[in-house]
């Protein structure tokens, strides 16, 4: 089931006073829900020379994808939130002289979904299903509506196809925008002449509204930001 885990769960899992998590947990939780990382795989695969701090980004090792050509790995941003948390992590003593990002939980035997379970409840929150691909998820659908298709697909290391079952959902914010948007015709063409002098003869588009206007707001279902008004 697929379910949008907005940023106010996010920065309460992340900074709850009474129960905050462990710097480890913060940057699993943030390379998840703010990196878009599979987890557990993904994410443990990180290590800290994968990290370019100049450019502003860092490369990920895909072991589920690394059969197909090109799949083994991409380069992802550096989020300003994800930043952060790394950069707290890499300057503390728990990474002194690591090659992982993440060291504490590297045990085979250690599962981080019933720790990351414990973490939410502590939050007094009801933990939500599949809690790692819906971090996941949620960071695709704001990648995709912000950045379009080909760059989600780039980042998330995934294909279109798979996106598009697996991954994109409706928001309540699709509905609302939707409650907002007015249909405006387009009175330029209206007035439109066939032969460019006064008095001139109509052709038929000019009869007919625009049936296509401009998608208004920047975050289109589907990430469409604008539609074409259709040529007669």
């Amino acid at each position: 089931m697929l379910r949008r885990i907005h940023d106010g769960i996010l920065q309460f899992l992340l900074y709850g006073e009474s129960f905050g998590p462990c710097q480890d947990w913060r940057v699993i939780i943030a390379l998840a829900r703010i990196g878009g990382l599979r987890c557990p795989n993904e994410v443990l695969q990180l290590r800290w020379e994968d990290v370019n701090w100049e450019h502003n980004k860092f490369y990920v090792h895909s072991p589920k994808t690394e059969r197909h050509d090109g799949g083994e790995g991409r380069w992802a941003p550096l989020f300003p939130e994800l930043k952060k948390e790394l950069e707290t992590l890499f300057f503390s003593s728990l990474s002194e002289g690591k090659e992982f990002v993440i060291n504490r939980y590297r045990d085979a035997s250690q599962n981080l979904r019933t720790t990351f379970e414990k973490i939410v409840r502590r939050a007094g929150l009801e933990m939500f299903p599949s809690p790692f691909r819906n971090l996941r998820m949620t960071r695709s659908n704001e990648i995709y509506r912000k950045y379009g298709a080909y760059i989600e697909s780039q980042w998330m290391g995934h294909s279109g196809r798979v996106r598009a079952d697996h991954y994109l959902m409706l928001t309540d914010n699709d509905f609302l925008e939707a409650s907002q948007w007015t249909v405006q015709t387009d009175s330029a063409g209206s007035k439109r002449e066939s032969s460019g002098k006064k008095g001139g003869k109509k052709t038929a588009d000019s009869c007919f509204p625009a049936f296509f206007p401009a998608v208004q707001g920047s975050n289109a279902l589907h990430g469409i930001e604008g539609a074409k008004r259709s040529k007669q």
